[in-house]
């Protein structure tokens, strides 16, 4: 990266997150004239004040988002405060709505090992967003594999973000398969390939119509939506900020 004013490096780190192609907008149907299945419903409860706890207890203190509140914050309440929270929670659930600072994201570059500090490229962006979306967020989580596992929506051999399951689970599979290939005199071919800044690049409208399309509806559907419409961030660099600019792609 040429040495220029930290607030123009900020800039800069943040065209080449925006760098992408223009966002294609395509007709989502989210129309309630769809029977409810029992999963569904379920899906659309209201939040309880057991899950508020087991998504606060699995939040981590790191930097707050762009709204400055911490997780210190909200332990710190009382009760009958943290009740008032869940009420605040519950109300934007019932309505399907998303607080503007939700919709904002302070983005910390972060070096790769390895790569070259003065390329714009070589740095991951950690994206810091609004503490209680994040409760949210993991509430909602909550539910959504027992959704899709209930539904058989996920092939036997998927072991990414599942309960119980993780790398560990596909490479025991896939040392089996080698040592029995090998015990029989056979052989194992594999291919592995690696996308480039997935998590960076995933297509908001196309992301909703796979959730719709696999049984999502509800006021759930609806949260997803304008959780993802507008989206804003900036890129904190060195002391300095560069300016907000959309986020129409990428994971949150």
């Amino acid at each position: 990266m040429v040495l220029f004013p930290t607030t123009a490096q900020a800039n800069t780190i943040a065209t080449n997150l925006i760098k992408h192609a223009p966002t294609e907008r395509i007709s989502l149907d989210f129309s309630e004239n769809y029977p409810e299945s029992p999963a569904v419903q379920r899906l659309n409860q209201p939040f309880s004040m057991k899950q508020f706890n087991d998504a606060l207890s699995k939040t981590s203190n790191r930097s707050p988002g762009p709204d400055k509140i911490t997780k210190r914050m909200i332990t710190s309440l009382s009760d009958a405060n943290l009740y008032k929270v869940l009420g605040l929670l519950n109300d934007l659930w019932y309505s399907s709505s998303v607080p503007v600072d939700w919709r904002l994201a302070k983005i910390i570059p972060i070096l790769k090992p390895g790569k070259k500090p003065e390329d714009v490229s070589s740095y991951r962006p950690i994206a810091l967003t609004a503490v209680l979306c994040k409760l949210f967020e993991r509430i909602i989580l909550a539910r959504l594999p027992k959704f899709y596992m209930h539904n058989k929506f996920f092939s036997p051999f998927q072991a990414g973000f599942l309960p119980y399951k993780g790398c560990d689970s596909l490479s025991s599979v896939l040392l089996n398969k080698i040592l029995t290939a090998r015990a029989r005199r056979n052989l194992v071919y594999g291919i592995s390939f690696d996308i480039q800044a997935a998590y960076n690049n995933v297509w908001h409208d196309g992301l909703l119509f796979k959730l719709l399309q696999s049984g999502i509806r509800g006021r759930i559907a609806l949260w997803f939506y304008y959780f993802l419409r507008d989206r804003k961030a900036l890129v904190s660099w060195r002391g300095t900020s560069s300016v907000f600019f959309r986020h129409d792609r990428g994971v949150p």
